[in-house]
C-alpha cells in the first residue's frame, strides 16, 4: 500500500483517508464530541465521526477496550480511549484497536500504525492510492 490509502470503517462503509505510519505503533481517529458513559455494567464511548461522501455525521458507540497513554512531542503522555473498529481494505476486513484522539489539526483524519499495518501491508513510502477506494469492494457494502 501507499503511504496514504483509502480505508473503509465498517459496518457504515464510511471511506476515509488514512496515513500510514510505520514509526507509530497504535492507530489512532479522528473523534469529535466524545462522551463516556455506562452500558450493561461495562464502559462505553461514544463519538462523531464524520463521513464527508454523504456530507454528515455519525454517532458511534463502543465499548471503551482500555486507556492508552500516548507520548507526544510537546505535551508529554496523554492519555486516549481505545475502542475496536472493523476497517475493510481491499475487500478484507480487519479489527483492530484504535485510540480516539481530535485530528482536526491533521491532514488526515486516520493514522494507520504498526499494530494494523503488521501481517496486513508492505507500505511503499513513494506512493499514494495504490488500491482506488471507489473501485474496493467494502465500499460497495456502504450503509446510508
Amino acid at each position: 500500500m501507499g503511504w496514504l490509502e483509502s480505508i473503509h470503517v465498517q459496518p457504515w462503509g464510511i471511506r476515509l483517508t488514512a496515513k500510514l505510519d510505520t514509526g507509530a505503533k497504535t492507530s489512532s481517529l479522528h473523534a469529535s464530541r466524545v462522551e463516556h458513559f455506562r452500558k450493561a455494567d461495562t464502559n462505553w464511548v461514544r463519538f462523531e465521526l464524520y463521513d464527508q461522501e454523504a456530507g454528515k455525521k455519525i454517532m458511534v458507540e463502543r465499548p471503551l477496550t482500555r486507556t492508552a497513554y500516548i507520548k507526544e512531542r510537546k505535551a508529554g503522555v496523554s492519555p486516549r480511549d481505545v475502542v475496536m473498529m472493523q476497517l475493510c481494505k481491499n475487500g478484507r476486513t480487519y479489527d483492530t484497536e484504535i485510540t480516539l484522539v481530535d485530528r482536526s489539526n491533521f491532514n488526515y483524519p486516520l493514522l494507520l500504525g504498526r499494530s494494523f499495518l503488521e501481517g496486513v501491508a508492505y507500505v511503499d513510502s513513494g506512493a499514494t492510492f495504490l488500491y482506488p477506494g471507489d473501485r474496493d469492494t467494502c465500499h460497495a457494502g456502504r450503509k446510508n
